[in-house]
């Protein structure tokens, strides 16, 4: 594939690479101060000669979000991790091959090794972020996953999960000879939460029957997506719905797209809150774990509360990125301001 497009380099938002140093710094604190206490203290601590070059190991760690780029050229998308680049080759995306990660602004391809299989995106600055995304969308348009004429998954809880069979003529739930039909015009609305307007997925789907509700949601937690649905992608089950149901009981909403219409900016003004009520709670959480940890280390005389800071850092940081984060979204969700028409976009919804 030629392309004359000039490398453009990517790095870390200033917020991770903030984050990269106050890591760094903390445990190279924590390293210094059990060796202060190993070599003056009253009480030298145990295997002084193992904690502290861990400490300062794992400081160097710290450097990663100084070192990480991103850089799109005629050749594709390249990502440097650790010593290496990874390439996402323009030829990759031409061909259709890939999907849309489970974050925003993330692409995935299940063809790779587990831990090379994402490219995202969401690290870096708002603007960098959609410029090089811009650059990716001018090449990569995904195809459509093929409309099957029944699908069916299963849903609920790990050792509960409910069966759900669709096909043209309605919905099945339950298993067989215990199972309940509805038709698509008993189903009463269905409701669907996507990261952006123009991606086939979506975060949560909530399908109301006349005497149930069938909810499914990805959930973030430490890093990770969990899914409460098994047997079937979310970019097939969710066009599969919207073809079926009824057009008046559909309501699309985005987590990340400006919002179109009052609703919509009150659902993700909603939203946003309650991620940053939970993020800055985790945040404060863990420092009341410091702080009861400091206190009992400290009443029992006990040696190891270098080990137990350096054991909490890691959580701390991460709470801490994630509630920075939120409040910057819902910083700039508050800065865009509600939109005048109520009904604007309607179609969507």
């Amino acid at each position: 594939m030629e392309d004359a497009r000039r490398a453009t380099y990517y790095r870390l938002a200033p917020q991770n690479r903030r984050l990269g140093l106050y890591a760094m710094a903390g445990l190279v604190a924590l390293g210094a101060m059990s060796l202060w206490r190993s070599c003056v203290g009253p009480n030298p601590l145990p295997g002084v000669k193992i904690v502290v070059p861990a400490l300062w190991t794992f400081a160097l760690l710290g450097l990663l979000p100084l070192h990480w780029r991103l850089c799109v050229d005629e050749r594709g998308v390249w990502r440097r991790r650790f010593l290496f680049w990874d390439l996402w080759s323009w030829d990759y995306f031409a061909r259709g091959r890939l999907r849309y990660g489970p974050r925003d602004r993330s692409i995935m391809d299940p063809s790779r090794q587990w831990g090379r299989r994402v490219l995202s995106l969401a690290n870096l600055a708002a603007a960098d972020r959609e410029q090089a995304w811009n650059q990716i969308a001018d090449v990569w348009h995904p195809a459509e996953p093929p409309m099957p004429e029944s699908l069916e998954f299963r849903y609920g809880e790990f050792l509960r999960r409910n069966p759900v069979r669709l096909d043209s003529e309605g919905i099945r739930v339950g298993k067989p000879g215990t199972h309940v039909r509805y038709t698509w015009q008993e189903v009463e609305s269905l409701d669907l939460a996507r990261l952006r307007h123009d991606r086939p997925d979506f975060q949560e789907l909530t399908l109301r029957l006349p005497d149930r509700v069938v909810k499914v949601h990805r959930v973030p937690m430490f890093g990770f997506i969990t899914e409460n649905w098994k047997d079937v992608e979310a970019d097939v089950l969710a066009p599969f719905l919207l073809e079926h149901v009824p057009g008046d009981r559909q309501r699309v909403r985005a987590v990340f797209d400006a919002p179109r219409t009052r609703h919509e900016y009150k659902w993700q003004m909603e939203a946003a809150r309650e991620r940053t009520n939970n993020a800055w709670s985790c945040l404060v959480g863990m420092g009341i774990c410091i702080a009861l940890g400091l206190a009992l280390y400290e009443a029992i005389g006990s040696d190891g509360v270098f080990r137990f800071l350096a054991l909490m850092c890691p959580f701390g940081i991460r709470f801490g990125a994630m509630y920075s984060q939120e409040k910057q979204l819902l910083s700039q969700l508050e800065a865009g301001g509600e939109p005048v028409d109520e009904f604007a976009a309607s179609a969507s919804e």
